[in-house]
């Protein structure tokens, strides 16, 4: 799979709206989680970024 930059322009613009949506719709837990994670270690945080990782390319290969 070939990624031009509109593809990836489009994909850009996807996570950011997804991003967004927490802030915007629950504001008050959004927060809370956000100090949640700021008080984890850095081999937590470094974990959950992996997982996350792992579990977009996974939905990438069966999806395509």
């Amino acid at each position: 799979m070939m990624l031009d930059g509109q593809t990836l322009m489009a994909a850009l613009c996807l996570m950011m709206i997804l991003e967004g949506l927490g802030p915007l719709l629950f504001p008050s837990r959004w927060q809370r989680i956000m100090r949640e994670l700021v008080s984890k270690d850095v081999a937590s945080i470094r974990r959950l970024g992996m997982i996350s990782v792992f579990l977009g390319c996974l939905s990438l290969l069966l999806l395509s």
